[in-house]
């Protein structure tokens, strides 16, 4: 049994900024990101575990931080946090748009 990815709202780094507006993962237990085809810095995931807190912390995978490279799509499974952003090492030299989508299941 497959289910379908579900669009959600794009992320946007500005240009001259280095964090994204913030996305929330509605409640579903995958992710994906996909990245726009020029970075200038490098791009990590943040996360914060609740939907009005304001902690955020670096996503981490095995004990390192997750990023995602330009034109490159990024699952995340599961979700274990409310809301996510995407944060630039340097400030970007355009305004950098990632694509999110989620897996339309609900915990």
């Amino acid at each position: 049994m497959s289910a379908p990815l579900d669009s959600l709202a794009d992320l946007t780094i500005s240009a001259g900024g280095t964090t994204s507006d913030v996305g929330g993962t509605n409640g579903s237990t995958a992710l994906a990101i996909t990245a726009p085809s020029a970075l200038t810095g490098v791009v990590t995931v943040e996360v914060e575990q609740t939907s009005t807190g304001n902690t955020w912390g670096t996503l981490q995978s095995g004990g390192v931080d997750v990023t995602i490279a330009a034109s490159k799509t990024l699952t995340i499974f599961p979700t274990t946090f409310a809301r996510f952003r995407l944060t630039s090492s340097a400030a970007e030299a355009a305004n950098r748009s990632f694509k999110c989508a989620r897996l339309g299941m609900t915990r």
